[in-house]
């Protein structure tokens, strides 16, 4: 008899493939066959249960003895998810999603925001053109007004975003699988974008369909030759026939293997009412095999067209296969450390006040969990260094070259690579908000088509397949009078010329490069539209403090009033701006909190109140604080006499009957500040800044960097209309900013552009985001988004000169079908390799 240690291991091994199926046909513990000589039971969870073995019954009577019967319970479930996900398109219609409405099950896929929307990716492998990607849109769009749609089509993923709380993720996936997709949730965990397993599976497939179709084809074309010259030299009638039979079932393994990807879509595209590029296609791939096997089986005097149909069939698919490849090469994981990543690590973390040692995997991580790390190890999620200090590279993140020393106290990234050094580092934040998550779904939204523009030219191609298709007839006709022997050919040949599928692929293989290109500068791309805005800017604005400047901010000098004393008026400043995200607050961030402060407020552009030690404290810009506090004029007049003497940045501290401090803060200006601008200055652009520092501060800054105005003591709703006034005056403003003031001045901008080491908030209004913080990334940014609209108007052009050339010649029967077939591949090819130029 097996023993129980043995059986349990092949329960575990088996479990894990199990589907839950009826208990009269398989065991209830290990799901292997049940005999239908001899089968056990024994009452389990309550119910007679039938088992393949004594040893299953035994194993089952230990669980439900130590009262584990959760085991049936979770076995159960998981095999019904497992079911409801891998079920193919068809085999269950009724509630093949119905789990995805489960609050447990739906946790795994669905990710909510701090505005209350829900988002779910989802992988749809029968996605092939933009195309489909209008018709998810439309078709969703119809479902409720607050769903979002963004479709990936080099990547075959869609991001639905959605408010309603009560509609069902069942509906959404019913409704695509009704389309004709084959749509798969995508988990949370499994977000980090690694398509590299269906990428191959999909070239695996591809590759057999070539193989088949080149081989057939070889086939085909060798009888087709054979009987070419029988017709000159004589051939014996029953060696004819021989050959059209052969040639008529190896076109029939090539047509429904080979091509049969065509079909589907073409019927895809027919059923839901729109002219998809395949369409023309399947009807000329249709059209040489269905009349000539008619020919071959019914009647002998006619012509047939088998090699015409393997053909195109082999050079569309060896087309589509090197396009595809191409487009992969463009779209590699958006963050190559996400596979660089240990699987599992080692953490301590505290549980019932002691560090117990787990192993667990990045994505499982919790705030606080602990671990060492030695040289040459990667950073496994964001933390802060508790301990020792290391030398780290970050070119992964940010795509600046020089290591950085890190110390005890500061902050690391996950991906970035441990030198040199030992250090011990704590948890920050959870991995869906690390760094590395967020950049991922940024660039998720970012590789994204702007609808309007695809809306545009997927319609375009629509109509043009509709008048090709309607031209096509007309010629058809026409041929038939003159020379009816030449329609069938003449007919073929157009229908493959016509394909836009050139068209269709320029904008967003265009946008796709960029997003490659500016990533390997350093570079988010988070807003495609922002991309086609970029290259028309002709006035840039510019934010000082944490922008022009380092956004390192340190306190120079502490003037107090009265008996304070320094280390009070530094220790109640860093206790009020201890969660504040300014970046002036980080010059008090470095400073020991001796106080904790309660009921802070913040009060936008002008500074924050709160309460340490029980009294109230005004923090922030001088005419500010003064207006909110009942001061002796003599303060109010030495507080504006130390304004007026300084040029750095002043911050004000006082309670509402006395001054407290003057705080002189300095901040220098990044490296690349004069260059950049000077670089814009003679690309004939403007240069302004808005700041809502000293106006003297600001204007000393904006002649030592040669910004052409300048303007400061400005609040966020004033920069915002500043802003306003010159959009109306014609300027294409971008925006460069990267302070929590100024979000809606970057909400307001044509273009919007942030640094990384900003606030969140302002990063959620970016269109780009510079990673590595250096201002020379503008210029580069711009000249890749001149390098892309040159480009993708190139392939535009040529696809429509393409076709605005071809479809003559088909129509004047200067053009074989299978020349035809070759052009329109090589016309793709053409804009795939010219859209890679841009990643270069």
């Amino acid at each position: 008899m097996v023993g129980e240690a043995d059986c349990a291991k092949k329960t575990c091994c088996q479990t894990a493939k199990a589907v839950e199926e009826p208990a009269s046909e398989l065991c209830f513990q290990c799901r292997g066959q049940l005999s239908s000589y001899a089968r056990i039971s024994a009452v389990i969870d309550g119910q007679t249960r039938q088992f393949c073995c004594g040893s299953c019954k035994q194993t089952a009577t230990h669980i439900e003895r130590n009262h584990w019967s959760q085991f049936f319970a979770r076995r159960r479930n998981s095999a019904r998810l497992q079911q409801a996900l891998t079920t193919p398109t068809g085999a269950n219609p009724e509630g093949q999603w119905r789990l995805l409405d489960s609050p447990d099950v739906a946790a795994q896929y669905v990710s909510t925001s701090a505005d209350g929307s829900r988002e779910l990716w989802l992988d749809l492998p029968g996605m092939y053109c933009a195309s489909c990607a209008w018709l998810i849109e439309q078709a969703l769009s119809k479902m409720s007004a607050s769903i979002s749609t963004h479709i990936d089509v080099p990547r075959k993923q869609a991001l639905i975003t959605f408010q309603d709380p009560t509609l069902s993720l069942v509906a959404i996936v019913e409704a695509l699988e009704k389309l004709g997709y084959r749509p798969a949730p995508v988990s949370l965990q499994q977000q980090s974008p690694d398509s590299q397993h269906d990428a191959t599976v999909e070239r695996r497939q591809a590759l057999k369909r070539i193989a088949v179709a080149g081989l057939g084809m070889m086939q085909v074309m060798t009888y087709a030759v054979a009987m070419y010259f029988g017709n000159f030299q004589g051939i014996d009638p029953e060696f004819e026939r021989f050959f059209t039979l052969l040639s008529m079932l190896i076109a029939t393994l090539v047509v429904f293997y080979s091509g049969r990807m065509f079909f589907d879509n073409a019927w895809n595209d027919l059923r839901h009412g729109r002219m998809g590029m395949d369409v023309p296609i399947a009807l000329a791939i249709g059209g040489a095999y269905f009349p000539s096997v008619y020919q071959t089986l019914f009647r002998t005097d006619g012509h047939v067209y088998f090699d015409s149909a393997v053909m195109f069939i082999f050079f569309l698919s060896l087309g589509r296969f090197v396009e595809s490849t191409a487009r992969h090469a463009l779209t590699p994981a958006p963050i190559v450390v996400s596979k660089m990543l240990p699987q599992h690590i080692e953490v301590r973390r505290q549980s019932k006040g002691q560090w117990q040692p787990q192993i667990v995997n990045p994505q499982a991580i919790l705030i606080e969990d602990r671990a060492r790390l030695q040289g040459g190890e990667i950073v496994p999620f964001d933390a802060k260094i508790i301990a020792g200090s290391a030398l780290l590279d970050e070119s992964l993140l940010t795509g600046e070259s020089a290591a950085v020393q890190r110390h005890a106290g500061d902050h690391i990234l996950a991906g970035t690579q441990l030198l040199k050094g030992n250090i011990e580092v704590s948890a920050s934040t959870p991995w869906r908000n690390s760094w590395i998550a967020r950049i991922e779904r940024m660039l998720r939204h970012g590789g994204q088509t702007d609808p309007q523009a695809s809306d545009t030219l997927q319609e375009a191609a629509r109509h043009f397949v509709a008048a090709v298709l309607i031209i096509t007839l007309i010629t058809g006709l026409i041929w038939w009078v003159i020379e009816p022997d030449r329609v069938f050919q003449i007919v073929l040949a157009m229908l493959v010329a016509s394909c836009p599928c050139a068209f269709s692929l320029a904008a967003p293989l265009g946008v796709t490069a960029a997003s490659q290109a500016m990533r390997t500068k350093g570079i988010l791309m988070c807003n495609f539209a922002a991309l086609n805005k970029l290259p028309e800017v002709n006035l840039w604005c510019f934010d000082k403090t944490g922008t022009l400047s380092k956004g390192s901010p340190s306190i120079a000098k502490v003037d107090v009033f009265g008996s304070w004393t320094t280390d009070q008026a530094l220790a109640i400043g860093s206790a009020l701006e201890e969660n504040s995200e300014h970046v002036i607050a980080r010059a008090f961030h470095a400073i020991d909190r001796h106080y904790d402060a309660d009921a802070v407020q913040q009060f936008d552009g002008q500074g924050l109140s709160g309460r340490v030690a029980g009294e109230r404290y005004f923090l922030g810009k001088p005419e500010w604080v003064i207006g909110q506090c009942d001061w002796r004029l003599t303060d109010q007049s030495r507080v504006r006499q130390l304004v007026s003497d300084r040029e750095d940045t002043i911050v004000v501290l006082g309670s509402p009957t006395h001054a407290v401090a003057v705080f002189q803060i300095r901040d220098d200006l990044r490296v690349q500040a004069a260059p950049t601008i000077a670089d814009l200055v003679g690309r004939k652009q403007q240069v302004m800044i808005l700041s809502g520092d000293q106006p003297a501060n600001v204007t000393a800054v904006a002649a030592a960097v040669g910004a052409d105005q300048a303007q400061g003591g400005l609040l966020p709703q004033q920069k915002q209309e500043i802003v306003r006034r010159l959009q109306k005056t014609g300027a294409v403003v971008a925006m460069v900013g990267d302070g929590v003031n100024d979000a809606p001045v970057m909400s307001q901008a044509d273009v919007s552009i942030a640094m990384s080491g900003g606030s969140e908030l302002s990063k959620s209004q970016a269109d780009f985001i510079i990673l590595n913080e250096r201002l020379s990334g503008l210029n580069k940014l711009q000249a890749i988004a001149n390098k892309t609209k040159a480009i993708t108007n190139q392939n535009l052009r040529w696809a429509l000169t393409y076709n605005v050339i071809v479809l003559p010649l088909a129509a004047a029967g200067f053009l074989q079908p299978w020349i035809a077939a070759l052009g329109m591949s090589l016309s793709s090819l053409l804009v795939v390799s010219n859209a890679l130029r841009i990643a270069r």
